[in-house]
């Protein structure tokens, strides 16, 4: 396979964060956010704004109920999950074939990190869009350098 960087002009990243967040609900709850540490740019100048252009945010979920089908995602800058990086995005829960409680989400974003932060990490926060509840086991923030 070619060199991605010659063949694209940028580095792919990935981060995953694979801590389980418990009955997701209507509301979003910031207790319930996954931490990603991301790239920086200029990280050798001590500046720690996020760099590159998000492409996609992978979610599998475990424990679906109540009639969960949509989620609503959050990608935030700050801890506190005030400063959101994208806007609030919707996915619909692709339920698997076998397993009618688990499922995958998956967003597809294009957007470049705002450099108007200066955080170490982004958080992803989600919450059902209508009704019901889940699990997210593991999210996957991509990007592209």
């Amino acid at each position: 396979m070619a060199n991605l960087i010659s063949r694209e002009g940028r580095n792919r990243h990935s981060s995953i964060e694979n801590t389980p967040q418990a009955s997701v609900g209507t509301a979003w709850d910031v207790s319930k956010k996954q931490a990603h540490g991301i790239c920086r740019e200029n990280a050798d100048l001590g500046t720690e704004i996020p760099g590159g252009i998000c492409t996609v945010i992978n979610l599998e979920l475990s424990n679906l109920a109540g009639g969960i089908a949509d989620l609503n995602v959050g990608v935030f800058l700050d801890a506190a999950c005030d400063i959101s990086a994208f806007g609030e995005m919707t996915g619909t829960i692709m339920v698997g074939k076998t397993t009618a409680t688990k499922g995958t989400v998956s967003i597809m974003v294009g957007v470049q990190f705002p450099a108007y932060a200066d955080h170490s990490s982004v958080y992803v926060l989600c919450k059902a869009k209508t009704a019901g509840t889940c699990t997210i086991e593991k999210s996957e923030i991509k990007w592209l350098m």
